[in-house]
């Protein structure tokens, strides 16, 4: 085997899995317990000493605080984003928010997001090494297609801080779709529908397929549900059970003034949490089932009955929010659902039967595509795509030609002010599902004279301006300083085919036309706290 191979990597924000192309076909890579997927579990001691999956898992039972788990849900985003708040609600390790940049602590310290899914991924990297047997220095990492741009980039540095090349990243439902293609006789063209339901994240597509090539119509989704939320049903079910039970409030000891009863609590919650995500995986086969966990509390134990129809009562409010993404997305690619050829279930909690069965009703009783493995379909999908940019050549020889066609995720437009009014407007430049690479311009005008602070570039869909995700901010630099009122100022934006962002800026003067200068955001980390991040990485001692 080569001395330098390319692995794919679908970083879930619950669980992992790694996969490679080799003479043919593709090898899903087993852990070091001889499992295909690994827990995105976090654990680091007073000593660096960093342990991950499996192990990590079962320590954040005894050290709560010091065990990090869905990284993803925080990684590319500013503290005050709402969801990132109510998720800290939930976590028994602690985040902070100086600056507006949510870091995790560990004993004392605070650690970049980007930097605790770097130890992720570089343990996943030296996994990959021990089964191939050689060195792994490239990968392709995929993505929820619903990433924004600061996402994107936040996941891509995660890489280099565990000294991966990432050669691209692509969205997760692409990368399913080419597993799909590769696994099965496509006849014609198909149109075809795809629903990734997976720990954390929600990614719908519509798509199109003819022999290899791939092209999305359209995508939607929502990077904070999944499998995660419905274990969090669960332990607030369970939380309510053990109250009524035994009087006591575990809610209340988790805000507990005594440490050693917060300690506690937070060690019941994370045992909670872990036993409701087996328990929810049992109700997809049977039923009814009884969760029992001895000593729970004080030396009391828990004893709650749950029923299946009690779970899709408690998570009726998600599973409703997965069908309005689904009817969204179709009317977004303006298919009607009578034109879908596959309806292709991918992700560990599209296993769920009540999801299963309303997709199904949905489509009218169309048979659901469940063959692909759903937890393997995303990184199988990335190693052909990490095969086909290293070695195009004996992929196409073998497989013939493969394109995939992405498309934008979310719109991304100018925050300006309304001419004659202090309130915002958000003009979209370039619109969500136009395909990709593409580019747009728009020629905006100074408001008054000798403006520095000039433009806010978002992404988002919310009314509220302010609520969609800043991607940065322009200085015009190169305006002369006493530049009239209404100087031209021509915004050119251009998007790659991982969905990444550049923005360049120029002006018009009666000779000349000069660039203006990006001003990088404070959450995106600088090459030289990248550079740190990588030595720092290095000199960590990392277990599995």
């Amino acid at each position: 085997m080569d001395d330098d191979v390319a692995i794919g990597i679908d970083l879930g924000t619950t669980y992992c899995c790694m996969a490679i192309y080799k003479n043919g076909k593709v090898v899903i890579i087993s852990n070091e317990m001889g499992a295909a997927i690994t827990p995105s579990y976090i654990a680091l001691d007073q000593n660096n000493n960093v342990c991950v999956g499996s192990v990590a898992k079962k320590m954040a039972f005894l050290y709560p605080t010091s065990t990090a788990f869905d990284v993803k849900r925080l990684i590319g985003l500013p503290f005050d984003n709402p969801d990132v708040q109510k998720d800290i609600q939930n976590w028994p390790f602690q985040v902070t928010g100086e600056g507006n940049i949510p870091k995790i602590i560990f004993h004392g310290r605070p650690y970049h997001p980007e930097e605790v899914s770097g130890m992720l991924l570089a343990s996943l990297k030296a996994q990959a090494e021990e089964f191939l047997r050689c060195k792994v220095t490239k990968a392709v990492i995929t993505v929820p297609a619903y990433f924004n741009d600061g996402q994107r980039q936040a996941t891509k540095h995660a890489g280099t801080i565990a000294n991966l090349d990432v050669i691209t990243i692509i969205n997760e439902p692409t990368a399913a779709a080419i597993a799909y293609c590769h696994q099965n006789i496509i006849q014609g063209k198909q149109t075809n529908f795809i629903f990734d339901l997976g720990g954390g994240t929600l990614d719908v597509a519509v798509l199109t397929v003819e022999k290899n090539n791939i092209k999305m119509k359209a995508i939607g989704g929502d990077t904070h549900l999944g499998g995660d939320d419905f274990d969090n049903a669960m332990v607030q079910y369970c939380i309510e059970e053990f109250k009524r039970q035994s009087g006591i409030d575990l809610n209340e000891e988790l805000h507990s003034p005594n440490e050693m009863n917060k300690m506690k609590g937070q060690r019941c919650l994370q045992r909670l949490k872990i036993e409701c995500e087996q328990q929810k995986i049992n109700l997809s086969a049977a039923h009814e089932i009884i969760l029992a966990m001895d000593a729970f509390y004080n030396g009391i134990d828990a004893v709650v009955r749950i029923t299946r129809d009690l779970f899709n009562a408690r998570n009726n409010h998600l599973f409703q929010k997965c069908m309005q993404i689904v009817q969204q997305v179709l009317e977004d690619a303006k298919i009607d659902k009578s034109e879908i050829d596959e309806v292709i279930l991918v992700g560990g909690s599209s296993k769920i039967p009540k999801i299963r069965e309303m997709i199904r009703g949905y489509f009218k009783g169309k048979k659901l595509s469940v063959a692909m493995n759903g937890d393997e379909a995303v990184a199988y999908g990335a190693a052909i795509q990490a095969a086909f940019i290293t070695c195009k050549d004996e992929i196409e020889a073998r497989h013939g030609q493969i394109t995939t066609t992405d498309v934008v995720s979310l719109p991304i437009g100018l925050q300006l002010k309304k001419k004659g009014s202090s309130e915002l407007a958000f003009r979209i430049v370039i619109d969500k599902n136009t395909a990709l690479p593409c580019s747009n311009e728009w020629l905006c005008r100074t408001y008054k004279e000798g403006q520095r602070g000039l433009v806010v570039i978002r992404q988002g869909e919310h009314d509220e301006v302010t609520k969609n995700y800043l991607l940065g901010k322009f200085k015009a630099e190169n305006l002369p300083s006493h530049c009239p009122i209404g100087t031209s100022v021509k915004i050119k934006m251009l998007v790659d085919r991982e969905g990444i962002l550049t923005v360049t800026a120029s002006y018009e003067g009666t000779d000349q036309t000069n660039s203006l200068t990006v001003k990088a955001r404070n959450s995106r980390l600088t090459q030289e706290e990248l550079v740190s991040l990588i030595i720092k990485e290095l000199s960590l001692n990392t277990k599995t």
